[in-house]
């Protein structure tokens, strides 16, 4: 839990940071996705519950995927530097 503190408040602290994340492409489409659907479940009467274990175990899981492009990207940058 502590790389989650960590991470969240990196993010809550970097202003340029969130703006360019808010302006890609997937990002900005997601967010459209989850506003449609709430948009649609409150015209039909369907409540859209929030099951906080499975949020956990998708950030769990976005973080080591992070982790390991994150160490794809760096170990590539080391072999392909000029020595």
């Amino acid at each position: 839990m502590g790389l989650f503190r960590m991470l969240f408040s990196y993010l809550m602290r970097n202003e340029q940071l969130i703006n360019k994340l808010a302006d890609t492409k997937p990002i900005r489409r997601s967010a459209q996705f989850v506003a449609y659907l709430l948009l649609k479940s409150k015209t039909y009467g369907i409540p859209m519950p929030f099951n906080y274990e499975k949020w956990i175990k998708r950030l769990e899981t976005f973080t080591e995927t992070y982790k390991q492009k994150l160490k794809e990207v760096e170990e590539k940058m080391k072999k392909n530097s000029p020595k």
